[in-house]
């Protein structure tokens, strides 16, 4: 099998066939998922045409435009009946004006894999077992097993926000972060400048945390772009002895790009989370910033 100009690749196999999936090598863009099927992974593989090719390029097209992303390859859950049911993995990429944006049908992810969305397709056959095309439904139901009890640790539930850039800065007051020092993940994004570009590989200036007192002094510390990753990390700031904290805020000069948080629901009554501008101030009401405490695990995705 030839896959090598492809990517994304899933194999899986249904009522004794094998089937093959995956999509062109492209810079974060919609591409094409295309098929091939076989009686054997060691193949004959070939496409619905039944001409027979180890070449993935040559399979049936079975998402023209790879409902808005790129293929990520196949899994496997288990159905109430007894059977099984394949789905497709797609990664969501593009939030510029000038992408693609399925309205009605899938969200709209991010340019960055570190923290772009992805989507689950079922494969649908036709009484031949040839892989019909997809939809890119915004819900589809799958009559899967019942749960069966066991422990699975309960992972938090949070979600990028990336919206501190120049002029714009990220506001939390109403927490209470002990003695310090505060950790919390932070990332950067650059803009989209369109199907293949960033507008630069890192931010043009660095990220600055300030942590106002109730006493009115503050202190701040300063992020190159370069110590700040694409994917969530936890940074540190140190709090002064004995100040309660009044705010922490996230600023910076850059204009290609934002730096971000993880947003999670309140759970501490009377705090705000808000980004401010020249416009006034955009607050999240069931927000708050997503803080590290020590002991716990951190794993973002």
């Amino acid at each position: 099998m030839d896959t090598v100009d492809s990517q994304g690749i899933g194999v899986a196999t249904i009522g004794g066939k094998w089937y093959i999936t995956g999509g062109p090598t492209c810079g974060n863009c919609e591409v094409p998922i295309q098929y091939l099927s076989a009686s054997s992974p060691l193949g004959p593989w070939s496409n619905e045409a039944g001409v027979i090719s180890p070449d993935l390029k040559q399979g049936t097209i079975i998402a023209e435009r790879g409902c808005g992303g790129q293929n990520k390859g196949l899994n496997k859950l288990p159905t109430a009946n007894g059977g099984e049911v394949v789905i497709s993995a797609i990664w969501g990429y593009r939030t510029s004006p000038i992408s693609l944006a399925w309205a009605g049908m899938v969200q709209h992810g991010d340019n960055s894999q570190a923290i772009s969305s992805t989507y689950w397709y079922p494969l649908e056959f036709d009484e031949g077992g040839r892989v019909k095309e997809y939809t890119c439904a915004a819900e589809v139901q799958l009559p899967l097993v019942e749960q069966r009890q066991r422990k699975v640790p309960v992972m938090p539930s949070y979600q990028p926000d990336c919206r501190v850039r120049d002029n714009t800065t990220f506001v939390q007051t109403g927490l209470d972060f002990g003695e310090g020092p505060i950790r919390i993940p932070v990332f950067q994004r650059t803009d989209d400048l369109g199907p293949y570009a960033q507008d630069g590989p890192v931010m043009d200036a660095a990220l600055v945390m300030t942590v106002q007192y109730e006493d009115g002094t503050q202190s701040s510390v300063s992020f190159p772009a370069s110590d700040v990753s694409w994917a969530p990390t936890i940074v540190e700031v140190p709090l002064e002895t004995g100040q309660p904290v009044k705010s922490l805020s996230l600023s910076t000069t850059a204009t290609n790009g934002c730096y971000g948080v993880l947003a999670e629901p309140k759970k501490m009554q009377g705090s705000k989370y808000a980004v401010v501008d020249a416009d006034g101030e955009d607050e999240a009401a069931d927000a708050q910033v997503y803080v590290h405490v020590d002991g716990s695990d951190w794993t973002p995705w």
